[in-house]
């Protein structure tokens, strides 16, 4: 039998765990705003070698490496690697985005001939789990029920994965700005021109 005293404890209790969790909530998420909002923020002076990094890669092309290598370059943050092989294509990381990727496949047909590009895809590879290299996987995966690439990776990345996508998505997000400076162009064009910066 439930006792009316004790019930009423318990959630009296839970109401103020509740607000008490609520509040500490806000705090961090008011802390989290003020981190996120300032570290967007590039330094006043950028040193030059990082802009010229920045627009190394601003044309999107795809490389022919050696023979059957293939590196397509300038699509997203990171690159993507296609290997051909006798049988099929192994691709090497899958960009940021199905965009980026399904741009990178489209200008690889039109460059190879269908006795390469028409190769299925049989293996993804990740080299690691940064959404940069794992959100175009798609784009590389055909309708055909029959051919389903074997995704090789190391052990922990479903689990790194989704820590990453979840709590940690702004930090590492506000790193990677940091890291290669992909805003710098935009930051440039905002905040130098018309203010006697040079």
């Amino acid at each position: 039998m439930i006792d009316a005293k004790n019930t009423t404890i318990v959630i009296l209790m839970a109401v103020v765990m509740y607000f008490i969790r609520e509040r500490r909530l806000a705090n961090f998420n008011k802390s989290l705003h003020n981190v996120i909002h300032t570290s967007y923020l590039p330094p006043q002076t950028v040193h030059e070698k990082l802009k010229a990094h920045s627009t190394q890669f601003n044309k999107a092309e795809i490389l022919e490496v050696t023979d059957g290598v293939y590196v397509a370059i300038g699509y997203a943050l990171a690159n993507s690697i296609i290997i051909e092989g006798d049988t099929s294509l192994i691709i090497v990381d899958t960009m940021e985005s199905l965009e980026s990727a399904r741009q990178a496949r489209k200008d690889f047909v039109a460059m190879t001939s269908g006795s390469t590009h028409n190769k299925p895809v049989s293996h993804i590879i990740y080299t690691h789990y940064h959404p940069d290299h794992t959100w175009g996987t798609t784009a590389w995966i055909d309708d055909d029920p029959e051919i389903v690439p074997t995704i090789m990776s190391h052990p922990r990345t479903l689990k790194e994965m989704t820590r990453i996508y979840g709590v940690a998505s702004s930090i590492t997000n506000i790193r990677a700005m940091r890291q290669f400076g992909p805003l710098l162009h935009e930051y440039d064009q905002t905040h130098y021109h018309g203010h006697g910066h040079g």
